[in-house]
């Protein structure tokens, strides 16, 4: 089991390594994304998928996707 969170993984300083977590990715058999934030309220949600959800590659990492996500808090 592979848990992580690529957005997070740009934290060099801390050790993190995004190409170590897309590598690994690529070999798992299967991929499960959560599609619920449990942690920041609707308005927030809705409005990073307004900016994010209007570019193709929002991130600058090729192999970083951006979902879409129902938030937990109204």
């Amino acid at each position: 089991v592979l848990i992580g969170d690529p957005k997070q993984a740009i934290y060099g300083f801390r050790g993190a390594d995004v190409h170590a977590y897309l590598a690994a990715k690529a070999g798992a058999p299967a991929v499960r994304a959560l599609a619920r934030n449990w942690r920041t309220d609707r308005p927030l949600v809705d409005a990073l998928a307004a900016l994010a959800g209007a570019h193709p590659q929002p991130f600058a990492t090729p192999g970083i996707a951006w979902r879409a996500v129902d938030a937990q808090h109204e």
